[in-house]
């Protein structure tokens, strides 16, 4: 339970602004971990692959993970790329 309230704690602490060092490696991990939906066409966005990223990332919301993925797709034509760039 005290967990949860400092989990709790550093997402509401970290709302805002770019994903630090350390949520980078935790998305870069994740979309290791979760490639073969990522590498299948708007698959991930029916599904919901941004609530668990959520889970692996607890300082930010399904909503900023979706964002911050989004932004990279439109940088990077390849979620390859996007794992070379991390």
């Amino acid at each position: 339970e005290a967990l949860e309230g400092e989990d709790k704690k550093i997402k509401e602490a970290n709302k805002r602004g770019a994903l630090a060092n350390a949520e980078n490696v935790l998305y870069k991990k994740f979309l290791e971990d979760n490639l073969h939906i990522f590498r299948i066409p708007n698959v991930h966005r029916k599904g919901r692959i941004f609530k668990k990223m959520e889970k692996a990332i607890k300082s930010r919301t399904a909503i900023q993970c979706r964002s911050h993925h989004q932004k990279l797709e439109m940088k990077f034509p390849t979620i390859e790329d996007i794992l070379h760039y991390l």
